[in-house]
């Protein structure tokens, strides 16, 4: 996987943690499931553009 979603990842999961989020409220507000966002946090997976959007605005 290319490291622009690896840092991605870690950067969501930094930020979901410094607000006191879950996964599962995190997931949940974005519409989007929570084995998806675990996969995007591990850099795993390429959320589209408007999946990051949805991220960034529940954040």
């Amino acid at each position: 996987m290319n490291d622009f979603y690896i840092i991605l990842g870690k950067k969501i999961k930094e930020i979901r943690q410094k607000v006191g989020m879950t996964q599962e409220e995190l997931a949940w507000k974005c519409g989007i499931s929570l084995n998806f966002l675990g996969q995007i946090e591990r850099g795993q997976k390429k959320p589209s553009i408007d999946t990051i959007k949805k991220i960034a605005t529940a954040l």
